[in-house]
């Protein structure tokens, strides 16, 4: 092995194994210049990887081959907004569906003056209020890869109301986030599949879009659909027309 080459592999144990740029100049030294003149370099000999665009911060290959398990350390890093695993991925975890997502599926929180946010490769990430965020993280719960994980009632209304509006966007506008890594799941009602008391599992997601201010309507309709819940959710409906 070469001096340079050692030189290199000391400089990269150093750094955790997720880093950006700014480890890289308390940790090693370097100007932002070198730094990035590094990167560059170790990304090319397969050192390191980028864990996506525009995020700044890369993967440490030579402290743990296997990236993806520092997926969380990386979204964190990247965003460095509050998020929750929400759609497909908090679903399935609860095992409201068989679907999975082969991107980890969440939820960043954004305020209404800024919205944008850099997107690490392997999830898809959305947007999502302040307000929305005060009436689900509380709820939240630790989860796989060390995420916090919607309970299924606020996931499953998330997802039905994000679809509503996904689908009522133009067509360039819904290609631009599917490219771009910002759309969930969006599920029909055949694809859920929840084993709890129906009556209550009903009580929990009309509960959860009331928190989210869900359409009422809309999401009886969809809960009508699943085959588990029609019938509580049409006795739900009946006791609705009647205070």
């Amino acid at each position: 092995m070469t001096a340079q080459r050692r030189n290199v592999f000391r400089m990269l144990e150093s750094l955790p194994a997720v880093f950006d740029l700014r480890d890289m100049e308390i940790f090693l030294g370097l100007s932002r210049k070198t730094a990035t003149q590094y990167c560059w370099r170790w990304s090319s000999q397969e050192f390191i990887r980028s864990a996506g665009p525009k995020t700044g911060v890369f993967f440490n290959l030579v402290r743990d081959r296997n990236a993806d398990a520092h997926e969380r350390e990386a979204v964190e890093k990247a965003i460095r907004n509050p998020v929750v695993v929400i759609g497909a991925s908090a679903l399935h975890e609860h095992g409201w569906t068989t679907q999975m997502s082969r991107r980890t599926e969440i939820a960043v929180a954004v305020n209404r003056e800024n919205q944008s946010f850099p997107v690490v490769d392997t999830v898809s990430a959305v947007p999502r209020s302040l307000r929305w965020f005060s009436a689900v993280f509380p709820r939240s719960k630790p989860g796989a890869g060390g995420y916090r994980v919607a309970p299924p009632e606020f996931a499953l209304v998330d997802a039905v109301m994000w679809g509503d509006r996904f689908r009522s966007l133009p067509k360039a506008r819904q290609e631009e986030l599917r490219a771009a890594n910002r759309t969930i799941w969006s599920p029909d009602p055949d694809d859920i599949d929840v084993d709890a008391d129906p009556e209550e599992a009903v009580s929990r997601i009309l509960a959860a879009g009331e928190a989210l201010g869900a359409d009422r309507e809309r999401l009886l309709g969809y809960i009508e659909g699943i085959d588990a819940l029609s019938d509580a959710a049409a006795a739900a409906a009946g006791e609705g027309m009647h205070p």
